[in-house]
């Protein structure tokens, strides 16, 4: 093959290549554009602001006759406010969910109750978010129902606690201590 068949035949595989290009170029564009349009996306990404504000601590002080006046499972002395569970800045409209751990529980066989470390067990405290504790909190962990945040993510929910008779056995006077475990959260 010849210097000049080999520049034609290079300059004709060219020339088809740039015809074919141009027709998929041209079957691409629009024959008959309707009109365009922009969308706009946005993004408002925030810091994690669900925040919490806990019960504070309770103090009880009883002596024994307000022991010998009260019946079986009767609440000694008062009941107290012991605060709130405050929560702001969730996710709106969010089921919250709450756990309460006794670190001494009574157990399975009453486990809304608590008993503090080394004291008799003639003294449990019990928990309620009512101050008639017309429900009383389950305080063995078990996972329950808080209530659903309102449209800023914020629910308040009162902790209200109490002194309840057990039995009738001696109570050894002294100083007695216990902790409570408070969990909150959401799916």
């Amino acid at each position: 093959m010849n210097m000049n068949m080999k520049k034609k035949s290079l300059v004709a595989h060219v020339v088809t290549g740039i015809l074919l290009l141009g027709g998929s170029t041209a079957a691409m564009a629009a024959a008959n554009p309707v009109g365009t349009h922009n969308q706009n996306m946005s993004l408002n990404v925030t810091a994690g602001t669900c925040n919490v504000t806990w019960p504070t601590d309770v103090s009880f002080a009883v002596n024994s006759a307000d022991m010998a006046n009260v019946e079986l499972n009767g609440t000694i002395g008062e009941v107290k406010d012991a605060g709130t569970i405050a929560l702001t800045g969730c996710p709106a409209n969010t089921l919250m969910k709450y756990s309460v751990q006794a670190n001494i529980p009574v157990g399975k066989s009453d486990p809304w109750k608590g008993l503090f470390k080394d004291a008799s067990t003639a003294i449990a405290y019990s928990l309620s978010s009512k101050e008639n504790f017309s429900h009383t909190w389950i305080l063995d962990g078990t996972e329950a129902n808080l209530g659903t945040t309102n449209d800023n993510g914020d629910i308040t929910i009162p902790v209200y606690a109490k002194l309840i008779k057990r039995n009738n056995d001696a109570v050894t006077p002294g100083n007695y201590q216990t902790v409570v475990t408070y969990t909150v959260s959401y799916d």
